[in-house]
């Protein structure tokens, strides 16, 4: 097995392109992108402070590199190494940063979860989301990317609203405080287990027992034929025959 020279680094900042072709490091305020097969250096950046944060674009195009401490957030192209961008929050501050699903817009949590600021790539427009909810994941995107869920909380409530990804409008807001869970069932298991076997539950549900005294003889579409035997599934005590009319009567003879 072959290993590779020992390479410095921060915070353990390091992480894989997703097209699995380039490597990204971080040593304090510098950004080091290496080639995977032969591991050469291939851009090497340099940020404003101490990079807390990197994160690639969907697309392996760009990366972003987020100092908490400062509030910014630069963005570099591999593709164009001469081209940068700063983003600022100022006095807002900021907590969290991520790309979203197509690679153009880099959404930033600001502190205290006062809001979430959109920012465009390709427009340099700015839009904002209030009331994120402080949890640990509380964006998710759909997978075809057209749709993100958000956690809020607004007046003491939690909500989920579903957003656009296009143009980031509210589409669907759905408050959670009265949804509620309640116990099915309970499964108890001895303190220690000394079995290595695992026993698996499974929920099911019981099948009806059939009324025998409401099925109706003989069944639909027999021909006529002998009453049932004794190993017929029908059994003698469901079946009924009627009294032959008495045809003077109703003549009324």
């Amino acid at each position: 097995m072959n290993f590779s020279e020992v390479f410095k680094l921060s915070s353990l900042l390091c992480k894989f392109s997703p097209d699995g072709k380039y490597l990204a490091s971080c040593v304090q305020y510098r950004l080091v992108v290496r080639d995977v097969n032969t591991l050469q250096i291939l851009q090497l950046y340099t940020c404003l402070d101490q990079i807390q944060h990197i994160e690639w674009s969907a697309d392996s195009l760009f990366i972003l590199c987020a100092m908490y401490k400062r509030g910014l957030v630069q963005v570099w192209s591999l593709e164009q190494p001469e081209w940068h961008c700063k983003i600022d929050e100022g006095s807002a501050g900021l907590v969290a940063s991520c790309w979203s699903p197509d690679g153009r817009h880099i959404l930033n949590t600001t502190e205290f979860h006062l809001r979430i600021t959109v920012w465009s790539l390709c427009t340099k427009s700015v839009s904002y989301i209030k009331y994120p909810k402080a949890c640990l994941q509380g964006i998710t995107f759909t997978r075809d990317g057209r749709y993100m869920a958000l956690a809020e909380r607004r007046d003491c409530k939690d909500y989920v609203s579903i957003f656009v990804c296009s143009d980031w409008q509210l589409l669907r807001v759905r408050i959670l405080n009265h949804v509620t869970w309640k116990m099915i069932t309970e499964f108890g298991h001895p303190a220690t287990i000394n079995n290595p076997k695992i026993v698996v539950y499974k929920e099911a549900e019981k099948s009806p027992q059939l009324g025998l005294g409401c099925l109706s003889f003989p069944p639909p579409g027999a021909g006529a034929g002998p009453l049932p035997s004794s190993e017929s599934k029908y059994p003698e005590t469901c079946y009924r025959q009627s009294k032959p009319e008495n045809r003077h009567r109703n003549a009324g003879i």
